[in-house]
């Protein structure tokens, strides 16, 4: 069937580039979570990430805003146990209480409204319901204006805590593939590295990260480990790809993503 339409933002699983590597593996991090549980994936756009949980989940639930979107998603990906419906994530169309998992990737800062997305999260959410959510560090993209709202880690810490009883951090970024390390330096049990022969420095979580992770609930959270995808293939196959130079602000993007210029 015909992909659907890019707009700029969106994801589509044939663009091969680092923004799909580092959704590829917080949807694959998500994946190890989801087994026989009832998720939702708010925000699913294409709808391929929602497809890879239903591998797992007992039933998942894939929520867009868009109904181009929800329509394409329907015929592409046909599981007995996934279900695409339009809503917004202010304005989720579940029942209360009815959900394990809620993922919600690349989507708040979409939002003017995050207070009210995180009350939805938590009326969908079962009491002992977790929440995956990541969050582009603000001022990475300060020239997107597909983004309404960005957070600081900081802040986006401050919102979550504000929700959730429990909370765990991670950080993202892509290095030749995508790491996700949690951000508590006493747990981490990590050595990164970078310099050259003139100058060596060596660090115990990710410098200078892209993306902040956070793992969300009223329940007991256990620690997850550090997880790398590998892209190198992924990149290597972008680099050869022949709609490359119409898009080279995308590539001086995802350039910006790995090397931390501006």
């Amino acid at each position: 069937m015909d992909n659907l339409k890019w707009t700029g933002e969106r994801v589509i699983p044939t663009m091969e580039d680092a923004n799909l590597i580092e959704h590829l593996h917080r949807y694959s991090f998500a994946s190890t979570l989801v087994t026989d549980k009832i998720v939702l994936d708010i925000a699913s756009g294409e709808g391929y990430g929602s497809n890879i949980l239903a591998k797992n989940a007992k039933t998942v639930y894939g929520v867009d805003i868009d109904h181009d979107a929800i329509n394409h998603a329907k015929k592409k990906y046909l599981k007995n146990n996934l279900n695409y419906l339009q809503g917004s994530a202010d304005q989720i169309p579940l029942n209360d209480d009815t959900i394990d998992i809620a993922i919600s990737f690349e989507t708040i800062e979409h939002l003017e409204n995050h207070e009210g997305m995180c009350l939805e999260l938590k009326r969908v959410l079962k009491p002992e319901g977790l929440l995956l959510i990541s969050s582009p560090e603000k001022g990475i993209w300060d020239d997107n204006h597909f983004h309404v709202k960005e957070l600081t880690n900081d802040e986006f810490k401050h919102l979550m805590q504000k929700y959730f009883k429990n909370t765990s951090f991670f950080h993202q970024k892509t290095v030749m593939g995508s790491m996700i390390v949690p951000q508590d330096k006493l747990k981490a049990k990590f050595s990164y590295h970078e310099g050259n022969a003139a100058a060596l420095e060596n660090h115990i979580t990710l410098k200078n990260p892209v993306f902040n992770i956070c793992i969300a609930s009223d329940a007991k959270i256990d620690q997850l480990d550090i997880s790398f995808f590998d892209g190198e293939q992924i990149l290597r196959n972008h680099m050869t790809l022949p709609y490359r130079n119409s898009k080279i602000f995308r590539i001086t993007n995802w350039a910006k993503n790995i090397f931390n210029t501006k």
